[in-house]
């Protein structure tokens, strides 16, 4: 039946930090762990929101792009990542000031030049876990005209190697 759980739901309109202490208890012994928890933004996309369709690759329904790390520009945290994709093979993410939706390889573009142009970040690989991971260093854009600034929006996308699917 999975054990026994508990669902924590803060106050909507929680703000700073807080430290939840837990324990485990299994037959193999008993274990502590500790999670921070960040209250973020009342602001719905303060986390990012996804808008372009899933299109199936050759490990599943398609990947998920994610973040993790904070939106904030002076923090320069934010981590990109993008799951079920291929293992082994190579990947980018790349961001722009538009949103599109356009064929593209065996899926779609979703990210627009606009009136900035598109900003392609290095690659990385899938690893064997098929995940790419690539931080965002908003204090060094891929070119001047990328400048991630505090309160403006940017659209971004992973694209990835995945020749079993045919290529794209």
């Amino acid at each position: 039946d999975g054990g026994a759980w508990c669902a924590i739901e803060p106050q909507s309109s929680a703000t700073g930090v807080d430290t939840l202490t837990f324990q485990i208890s299994t037959a193999g012994g008993t274990d502590t762990g500790t999670v921070t928890i960040t209250y973020g933004s009342s602001d719905p996309c303060a986390q990012g929101t996804t808008y372009c369709p899933l299109t199936p690759n050759s490990v599943g329904p398609g990947s998920s792009i994610a973040m993790a790390g904070s939106t904030s520009v002076s923090a320069n945290d934010l981590v990109l990542s993008a799951s079920a994709c291929p293992a082994n093979q190579f990947g980018i993410f790349f961001y722009g000031s538009a949103q599109i939706l356009a064929p593209f390889g065996n899926g779609y573009l979703c990210v627009g030049a606009g009136t900035t142009g598109l900003f392609r970040l290095p690659p990385t690989a899938t690893g064997t876990v098929g995940i790419l991971n690539r931080p965002l260093d908003i204090a060094n854009p891929p070119q001047a005209s990328g400048q991630i600034l505090s309160g403006a929006t940017w659209f971004f996308q992973g694209w990835y190697r995945d020749p079993v699917a045919g290529g794209s």
